[in-house]
C-alpha cells in the first residue's frame, strides 16, 4: 500500500496507519478508514479493486466525492457511525472507473486504533448482492489481527534484546554490567514493574547484584539478606527453591520483618523466582516489585522467565571464568615456583661442580706425563661435563617453554656444526665400542642459526643414539641438502622405538622404554632437539621399524644464502699471543671453589688473591688494586652487586678494572641484572675454562703495561 498522507493533527498517526495496513491488506473485504476530519485516510486493496481504482488515489478525498447520492446528509451519517462501535448500515451508490454506478451496502462504526484517536470510522463496502457477512465478525477479526501484530512486534523486540544480552555475556562483559542490562531489559518492557537481581554468596546470604530503579536506601537495607522460610519474597524463594508471589506486602506474613521498609518506599507487591544453576545450585533470585497490590501480568511472567535464564547464564559464565582465572593464576604461580626451584637447584648443583671442574683441569695440566692419571682425569672431565649438561638441559627446557632462550643467529656452514658435535661424543662411542660413520656433502651447507644451539641438536641426537645402541652397533650421520632445505640424518641400529611411543619421544621426561631409566638421562634431550629446531624454523621427525630395528631422526632446516669465506690471515690468535700477567681477585664464599680457581689461574701465570666474603673482597681490592675481579653474586656480608658498586668509583683514573660475575644462576634476567649492576661479563658455574681464558686474553691484550706486575708473585700461591 502506498505511503499515506497525514497533514492534519486530526488524522491518524503513522503507527495507526501501519496497524490498519497490517490487518486490512490481507482481508478480502473492501475496507475504507475515514479520519475525524471526514477525509479518507486509508483503503485496502479490496476496496480499490471494488471501485476499480488504486487505493492511494482516494486517500485525502471526502466520502461523498466517491458517490452519486446527493440527497444524503453525510455529516449526520458519519456522526452516527462515530457514536458507536456497533455497525449501522446505509446504502450508497459509488461511481466506478467506467462511470457506472455501483450500489453498495455500507456498514460503519467507530474504530479506535490509538489512545488519542477517537474519531476514526471504519467502513465496509458490500455490493448489494454480497452483503451477508456481519460487521461484528469483521470487527472481531480486526481486533484479533491487531493484537497478533502487537504481540509479534513485542516478541521480536524481546528476542532482539535477548540476543544482545547473550552477545555481551559471550563477549566476556563483566557480571555487574550484564546484570544491570538484564534489569533494564525487563523494566523497559514491563512499564510498571521494578526489577532486582540478588546473588547468593558462600555464607548463604543474598547480596545486591542489580536493582538500579529501586530506592538506594531499600537496596542498602536488603543487601546481605539471609535466606529462610519467611524472609520476604526473595529470601523465601531462595530457601524453598521455587517462585514466591506476594500479592500484597501489607498483609503477607512473609514480609512481617520487612513490611515497614517496603511500604515506606511505596513497594506493595513482589514476585520472586530463584536462579537455579547446574547441579541444582541456587545462584540467587530475580524479583519484580509493584507499586500497587496485585499479581504479575502474563507479559511480566514471561519477562521474568527470560531474565531468570539470562541471569543464570551470566552468573555461571562468571563463575566459570573466575575458576579458570584462578586456575590459570595457580598454574602460573606453580610454574614460577618451578622456575625458581630449577634456578636454585642449578645454583646449588653448580657450586660443587665448579671446584671439581677447576681441579680436574689443574690435574690434567700437572699430570701431562702420566698416561694412566690422564686417563682418569679424562674420565672425570667427561662425567663432570655430563653433570653440567644435565643441569643445562633442565634450565633450557624451561627457558624455551617461556620463549626466553638466547639465540645468537649467524650464517654458518653445517659441516662445522656436525664435526664439532661428532667430536663431543666420539669418546663415548669409542668407549661403548660402537661404529660411527659420517657422510657429508663436499660443498658448504649454509643455514641461518645459532651454531652453539645447532651443535646441541646434533650432539643430543648422537647421545641418544649411543645410549640405545648396543656394543658393536652402527651409528650414521648424514648431511645433505635438497628442496631449499638442509637435511641432517642420525640413524642407528639400536633397540628402536615401538609405534605407540613414536608420537611421544619428543615430550619432556619421556623415555623410550623401561630400560631407559637404567641408561641415565632425564628424558629432556629430544625435547630440546625439537624445540631448538622449531626455533630455527625447521622440523624434526623420527622413523623406526619397531623394537629392535633401530631408528632414524631427520632434521630439516631452511637453507640460507652463502657468505664469503675470508682468507686466512697471518695475525696470531689470542692463544698464540704472549699473555700479560694479571692481578686477579677471586671473591667466593665456597673455599673449595675459590682455591680450585686460584690454582687454575695461577697455573696460567696470573697473580691471584682470594676473599671469602664481600667485605673482605672490598678491603683486599683496596690494597691489591686487581686488574680483574671474579665475584660470586651471593657473597655473605656484602653481596656481589654491593662489591661492584663500592669498587667501581674507586678505579684509578684511566685504568678500567674488569668485573666478572661468577654465579650458579644463568637465566636471562640474571644476566641482565649483573650487567646492569656494572659487571662486564656473566659466567655460569662451573666456569668454562676456555671462555674464561678468552675473556682474560682479550682484556690483557687491551690493557696498558704496568711494569711492577711482572715482578709480583707468579700466582702459584
Amino acid at each position: 500500500m502506498p505511503a499515506l498522507a497525514n497533514t492534519s493533527p486530526l488524522k491518524p498517526s503513522a503507527e495507526t496507519l501501519r496497524d490498519f495496513d497490517a490487518f486490512a491488506r490481507v482481508l478480502s473485504h473492501a475496507l475504507i478508514l475515514v479520519a475525524s476530519d471526514d477525509t479518507i485516510c486509508a483503503a485496502n486493496p479490496a476496496a480499490g479493486k471494488l471501485l476499480g481504482v488504486a487505493p492511494g488515489t482516494i486517500v485525502g478525498r471526502r466520502l461523498q466525492q466517491l458517490t452519486s447520492t446527493e440527497s444524503l446528509d453525510f455529516d449526520a451519517l458519519l456522526r452516527t457511525w462515530r457514536r458507536t462501535s456497533s455497525p449501522t448500515s446505509a446504502f450508497l451508490s459509488f461511481v466506478d472507473e467506467r462511470g457506472d454506478l455501483l450500489r453498495c451496502r455500507v456498514e460503519g462504526g467507530r474504530l479506535t486504533l490509538g489512545a488519542a484517536e477517537t474519531g476514526n470510522v471504519l467502513l465496509r463496502l458490500m455490493p448489494v448482492d454480497k452483503s451477508t457477512s456481519r460487521f461484528v465478525l469483521l470487527n472481531r477479526q480486526i481486533t484479533e489481527l491487531k493484537s497478533e501484530v502487537s504481540r509479534r512486534r513485542r516478541a521480536e523486540e524481546r528476542l532482539e534484546g535477548q540476543n544482545k544480552l547473550l552477545a555481551s555475556i559471550a563477549g566476556g562483559q563483566d557480571l555487574p554490567t550484564v546484570l544491570d542490562a538484564i534489569v533494564r531489559f525487563v523494566e523497559t518492557r514491563s512499564k510498571r514493574a521494578l526489577c532486582s537481581i540478588l546473588l547468593l554468596d558462600e555464607d548463604q546470604k543474598l547480596r545486591l547484584g542489580a536493582a538500579q530503579s529501586l530506592p538506594a536506601a531499600y537496596n542498602r537495607a536488603i543487601d546481605c539478606l539471609p535466606i529462610g522460610p519467611n524472609v520476604g519474597s526473595c529470601g523465601s524463594a531462595a530457601f524453598h527453591r521455587r517462585p514466591v508471589i506476594v500479592r500484597d506486602i501489607a498483609t503477607d506474613p512473609r514480609w512481617a520483618d520487612f513490611r515497614e521498609l517496603a511500604l515506606s518506599h511505596n513497594l506493595r507487591a513482589c514476585w520472586s523466582t530463584p536462579l537455579i544453576g547446574r547441579e541444582s545450585r541456587v545462584l540467587g533470585t530475580v524479583a519484580m516489585y509493584y507499586e500497587a497490590p496485585g499479581e504479575p501480568s502474563s507479559d511480566d511472567l514471561d519477562l521474568t522467565a527470560v531474565a531468570r535464564d539470562l541471569a543464570i547464564i551470566a552468573i555461571e559464565r562468571h563463575h566459570s571464568d573466575k575458576t579458570l582465572r584462578q586456575r590459570a593464576e595457580q598454574l602460573l604461580e606453580a610454574d614460577q615456583r618451578k622456575d625458581r626451584f630449577l634456578a636454585m637447584l642449578s645454583h646449588e648443583l653448580r657450586n660443587p661442580l665448579a671446584p671439581i671442574m677447576s681441579s680436574v683441569e689443574v690435574l690434567a695440566e700437572r699430570l701431562r706425563e702420566d698416561s694412566k692419571s690422564l686417563e682418569m682425569v679424562a674420565r672425570l672431565q667427561r662425567q663432570t661435563g655430563q653433570l653440567c649438561r644435565l643441569v643445562d638441559d633442565l634450565l633450557d627446557v624451561s627457558r624455551i617453554a617461556h620463549d626466553i632462550i638466547e639465540m645468537r643467529v649467524e650464517v654458518i656452514d653445517l659441516h662445522g656444526v656436525v664435526s664439532d658435535a661428532v667430536d663431543s661424543v666420539r669418546e663415548s662411542i669409542e668407549e661403548r665400542r660402537q661404529h660411527l660413520s659420517v657422510s657429508e656433502r663436499s660443498v658448504p651447507v649454509w643455514v641461518s642459526g645459532d651454531p652453539v644451539r645447532l651443535r646441541q641438536v646434533v650432539s643430543n641426537l648422537l647421545t641418544n643414539a649411543t645410549k640405545y645402541t648396543p656394543s658393536g652397533g652402527q651409528i650414521t650421520v648424514h648431511l645433505d641438502a635438497s628442496d631449499d632445505q638442509a637435511v641432517i640424518r642420525v640413524s642407528d641400529t639400536g633397540q628402536g622405538i615401538s609405534a605407540d611411543q613414536l608420537t611421544r619421544v619428543f615430550d619432556p621426561f619421556v623415555q623410550a622404554s623401561p630400560m631407559s631409566e637404567l641408561r641415565g638421562g632425564l628424558g629432556l634431550g629430544l625435547t630440546l632437539v625439537r624445540k631448538l629446531v622449531e626455533r630455527h624454523a625447521g622440523s624434526v621427525e623420527v622413523h623406526s621399524g619397531g623394537v629392535g630395528k633401530g631408528c632414524e631422526f631427520t632434521v630439516r632446516l631452511p637453507l640460507s644464502e652463502p657468505v664469503a669465506v675470508a682468507d686466512d690471515d697471518s695475525s696470531p690468535r689470542d692463544s698464540e699471543c704472549p699473555q700479560r700477567k694479571l692481578k686477579i681477585l677471586i671473591a667466593e664464599d665456597n673455599q673449595d671453589s675459590a682455591e680450585a680457581m686460584r690454582a687454575l689461574l695461577g697455573m696460567w701465570g696470573h697473580f691471584v688473591e682470594t676473599a671469602y666474603d664481600g667485605l673482605a673482597a672490598i678491603e683486599c681490592a683496596k690494597t691489591l688494586r686487581p686488574d680483574v675481579l671474579l665475584v660470586d653474586v651471593d657473597l655473605p656480608k656484602k653481596n656481589g652487586f654491593e662489591v661492584v658498586q663500592t669498587l667501581s668509583p674507586m678505579e684509578p683514573s684511566g685504568v678500567e678494572q674488569l668485573f666478572i660475575a661468577v654465579t650458579g644462576f644463568g637465566r636471562r634476567e640474571d644476566v641482565e641484572r649483573t650487567l646492569a649492576a656494572g659487571f662486564h661479563h656473566h659466567l655460569v658455574k662451573p666456569v668454562n675454562s676456555a671462555e674464561l681464558r678468552r675473556i682474560l686474553s682479550e682484556y690483557s691484550s687491551q690493557r696498558t703495561t704496568y711494569g711492577s706486575l711482572d715482578d709480583a708473585a707468579s700466582g702459584t700461591s
